[in-house]
């Protein structure tokens, strides 16, 4: 996966794009100050299986992500806006079940594709933070951490609309140095 997870203290790491499932079954059990970190893709969802009968949900800020109790033992949340929250699930006693931690970043496996798809065997890897994408990892030379760039700027452009503080953070390492090609010709003249 092209996106770097970072554990909170303490806590369990799942990723999710749309789709994902996330058991919360742990084989130790939940506690109630356990929590597990989730990272989803804006406009993205996820499925949440619940270690035990859910009645309920609540969601910290739900103008970030929502969700909604599908079955006993499943949820289903819905990344709205970037930022993070944190969502709780009790049963029907209000025992919590489960704590999640969530961060709702720019979804950036789709530039990661488009990145190996117009510049074949790079090393240049894309992660976020906050409304920003992260470019790292090495380049073979500066036009191909340029045009990295330039793609990178389009795709934050079109993937966070309205948020004035989104840009293109370039960490990328130049390998060699830009050479020169000279074609030289050696003529002899005669007097």
């Amino acid at each position: 996966s092209s996106l770097m997870l970072v554990p909170l203290p303490g806590a369990n790491t799942a990723a999710a794009s749309d789709l994902d499932i996330i058991d919360g079954t742990a084989e130790q059990g939940i506690a109630e100050n356990d929590s597990n970190f989730l990272r989803i893709g804006v406009n993205k969802s996820v499925v949440v299986r619940v270690p035990g009968d859910a009645q309920d949900l609540v969601v910290g800020d739900p103008t970030v992500v929502d969700g909604i109790i599908r079955s006993k033992n499943t949820a289903y949340l819905f990344a709205r806006a970037v930022g993070q929250t944190n969502v709780f699930f009790f049963d029907k006693d209000g025992k919590q079940l489960l704590n999640l931690e969530i961060e709702v970043t720019v979804d950036v496996k789709a530039l990661q594709n488009i990145l190996k798809r117009t510049i074949p065997g790079t090393k240049i890897t894309a992660d976020t933070i906050n409304n920003s994408v992260v470019l790292s990892g090495t380049a073979s030379n500066a036009a191909e951490a340029a045009l990295a760039v330039q793609i990178a700027d389009e795709f934050i452009t079109k993937r966070v609309v309205g948020v004035a503080d989104s840009r293109t953070i370039n960490n990328i390492k130049i390998l060699g140095e830009d050479q020169v090609m000279l074609k030289v010709r050696i003529v002899e003249l005669a007097r």
